[in-house]
């Protein structure tokens, strides 16, 4: 496996294609890396997987070229580059009225999820600032951190929402892969609206998921419905806190962003199945993957070419959406909820 696919294989894909290699691209399963060669098909074989029909029909997916991330022109588009008006109510906070943030500690934490075997590694910088502002990096990271460093990515992960350490490892947490299975079952479908929308069968899945997952629509707005899929906590999940996800784009799919980096399922090389991604996400937490704004992935809107887009309208359509959910998965209403994201998420997150 050439390392060098990891960057540069949207580049070259065509040219690929072209002397036939495509289809000789293969999987290093005893990879010693944590990706075995997935980001060099990640994007080609997710955009097969959402466009399968059976694939958007078990998400309960409006029928549609999956979208993930659309390409407007920039006349259509709204970017919001200044929060500053969005970021007052924080800074102006009593904490922060001084605008005098120091560091007040800085150290590197212990990446090591494997201690019986490896040594302890650099993981990142643990940065405190006055007034209680943490900023945790993981070293080595690209843009797509939970895919690049998914094992220091899941640790990081784990600690903030046990209110741990950052040092703590995941010796004590289980990645051993699920056993594949030997034929698939449909179930008989569901009727209310939360059980509806419970993906009963997931076309290709190779192993027995430990979770309940639901997907299907949010109302947004009277004419946009915005696509989410759920995928409940492996572990404790009536206690485990709820992570809503937003890739960023602007315009960027979440649901790419949970088959690609963090969620719990990976596309096999053939476009078809799914294996599993032992640093989901969804070990430690209820994750909500929400895809925004409207058509962007299966989220669509029922008002033809409607392209316009701001992220005020994005935000309030999110805002719309949550409490859409809310009203639906009341289990949820008094659990810890974070709110989390990549890139743009950056504005869609403080905005929301």
């Amino acid at each position: 496996m050439n390392q060098d696919c990891y960057s540069s294989f949207s580049l070259v894909s065509s040219a690929r294609t072209a002397f036939g290699l495509q289809a000789d691209v293969s999987y290093n399963y005893a990879s010693t890396d944590p990706w075995k060669g997935f980001p060099c098909n990640a994007d080609t074989l997710t955009r097969r997987y959402v466009n399968d029909y059976n694939t958007q029909q078990a998400l309960h997916a409006n029928p549609t070229i999956f979208v993930p991330c659309w390409n407007e022109p920039v006349t259509n588009v709204q970017w919001t580059t200044d929060l500053t008006l969005d970021l007052s109510n924080i800074v102006n906070h009593a904490l922060y009225k001084s605008r005098n943030i120091s560091v007040v500690t800085e150290d590197a934490w212990r990446a090591n999820y494997n201690r019986d075997v490896y040594q302890d590694m650099d993981g990142g910088l643990h940065t405190i600032y006055s007034g209680n502002v943490h900023v945790v990096t993981v070293r080595g990271a690209g843009h797509k951190v939970p895919r690049t460093r998914p094992a220091q990515t899941l640790q990081v992960v784990r600690n903030f929402l046990n209110g741990l350490s950052y040092n703590n490892c995941l010796r004590v947490v289980d990645l051993s892969a699920k056993p594949l299975l030997a034929n698939y079952s449909y179930l008989n479908p569901p009727t209310k609206r939360k059980q509806a929308d419970l993906v009963t069968n997931l076309p290709g899945l190779t192993f027995e998921p430990s979770f309940k997952q639901y997907s299907g629509y949010l109302r947004g707005s009277d004419t946009h419905q915005l696509h989410y899929w759920l995928v409940e906590a492996a572990t404790d999940p009536s206690n485990a806190p709820l992570l809503l996800w937003l890739n960023g784009g602007p315009g960027s799919s979440s649901v790419w962003g949970m088959l690609t980096e963090n969620g719990p399922f990976r596309p096999n090389r053939d476009g078809k199945t799914l294996y599993e991604n032992i640093y989901s996400w969804n070990r430690f937490a209820n994750v909500l993957y929400l895809e925004a704004p409207h058509n962007v992935g299966y989220s669509y809107s029922t008002v033809p070419d409607d392209n316009a887009y701001n992220d005020d309208q994005t935000a309030d359509e999110n805002y719309n959406a949550l409490k859409d959910f809310f009203s639906v998965f009341t289990e949820y209403t008094d659990r810890p909820f974070f709110v989390t994201g990549e890139s743009y998420g950056g504005v869609y997150i403080p905005t929301l």
